[in-house]
């Protein structure tokens, strides 16, 4: 896709951008270490009055240490390799 596009309460499939498919297909999974920043522009979207980030590396290392811990899981809901939900 190339604008983005979240789905919230209020989104209906009728305003889903023309595909192929009459709807959607939602893949669930774990998120990958290179959708960082994808993660970032959908918490942007949910919430614009965050703080600002840390810088690069700071994220970056932050971001690792989240990969790397065996206790926590990203999960992702994308429509077309765009992330549209997550939860941790």
């Amino acid at each position: 896709m190339t604008s983005e596009f979240f789905f919230n309460k209020h989104t209906s499939w009728d305003n889903y951008p023309n595909t192929a498919l009459s709807k959607p297909i939602i893949t669930i999974r774990l998120i990958r270490r290179d959708e960082l920043p994808q993660l970032l522009v959908l918490y942007n979207h949910l919430n614009p009055v965050d703080a600002p980030l840390p810088a690069d590396d700071v994220l970056q290392s932050i971001w690792d240490g989240i990969l790397h811990d065996p206790r926590l899981y990203y999960i992702v809901a994308d429509v077309d390799n765009q992330l549209v939900a997550t939860c941790m």
